[in-house]
């Protein structure tokens, strides 16, 4: 099992303004060093949000729904 970390910076903090994935990381360690960066790279205009996931993993829920519903 792979973990990512994913940073999305968010122009103003609000995702409906304008969001961009800045960066995949390795490590929380990595991610967290990069925010502080890329918020000082960028003056101020884009707060940055760090969004863990598992590496090719599908929801078992959502996995069983889809098989009993969608696959013919």
């Amino acid at each position: 099992m792979t973990t990512l970390y994913i940073v999305e910076a968010l122009r103003y903090g609000d995702r409906e303004l304008h969001s961009y994935v800045a960066g995949v990381f390795s490590t929380m360690e990595l991610a967290s060093k990069f925010v502080k960066i890329h918020d000082s790279y960028r003056g101020g205009k884009y707060d940055c949000t760090i969004q863990q996931v598992i590496l090719d993993h599908i929801d078992q829920d959502e996995l069983t729904y889809f098989t009993e519903c969608c696959v013919e």
